[in-house]
């Protein structure tokens, strides 16, 4: 069961409110009425991109969630909603190389592209890989359905700087039953200072995308051979079990 703010993608949880919601739980469960007394089961919570996850253990904490999440005492952040099964979010996991990005704050490229894109939720993407290389910078992030559906209505390519480039990995959805590996343990994703872009770059062949930002001409290949070879496994900031 999903625990998300009530206008999710509109508003969404930072980490810092992820893990108050948690406490607020916890001590909801403490102050719990007598009724559900040895019936409050859970076996583990995750942290999504602006919501979090909560595997029940039994009906009776099911119902217990759905009723209890929107009105918890010791919450202080915005409105909440449940959702469950097919209404629960579900993110897209993408890939993106930025030219003349080297030392550039991700913070930053991540605003150029809101500005310069219709339909772009920037402010919900969560960056989950990054490296640098001579010629730019990779970022691989999490990002949310309405925002990759805008992506797609642009053929699968974002306006950067002056010009278009590709965005691979749209046809991979966030899945529960694949965790990602947190980006400090993942592989480099963009090869090492004096490598070949083109040639040693694992998993993605860059060369079959010609990109040039100054002269808004992009060559895209198709979306599976550029798609990272993780299987299209979902990020997980924490999970207890």
């Amino acid at each position: 069961m999903a625990i998300l703010p009530a206008d999710y993608p509109a508003t969404a949880l930072t980490n810092e409110q992820q893990s108050e919601l948690e406490q607020a739980l916890v001590e909801s469960v403490n102050e719990g009425e007598e009724q559900f007394a040895g019936q409050l089961s859970f076996l583990g919570i995750r942290f999504r991109h602006g919501f979090i996850i909560v595997t029940c253990g039994n009906d009776n904490a099911a119902r217990w969630l759905r009723e209890q999440a929107p009105k918890l005492s010791k919450w202080a952040g915005p409105t909440l909603k449940t959702a469950e099964g097919a209404e629960i979010p579900i993110g897209r996991t993408v890939t993106i190389f930025f030219p003349r990005s080297r030392g550039v704050e991700e913070k930053v490229i991540l605003n150029l592209l809101r500005m310069q894109n219709k339909g772009l939720n920037t402010a919900h993407w969560q960056v989950i890989g990054a490296r640098e290389s001579a010629d730019g910078k990779l970022l691989r992030m999490v990002i949310d359905e309405p925002s990759a559906d805008a992506i797609k209505r642009n053929k699968a390519t974002v306006f950067f700087r002056f010009g278009v480039i590709p965005v691979s990995g749209l046809g991979k959805k966030e899945t529960e039953e694949e965790p990602l590996e947190d980006a400090e343990s993942q592989e480099p994703l963009v090869p090492e200072k004096g490598e070949s872009e083109a040639d040693k770059l694992e998993g993605i062949d860059f060369a079959s995308l010609a990109v040039d930002t100054d002269n808004t001409t992009v060559t895209t290949a198709d979306e599976e051979d550029v798609l990272l070879s993780d299987g299209g496994a979902s990020p997980t900031r924490r999970m207890e079990t």
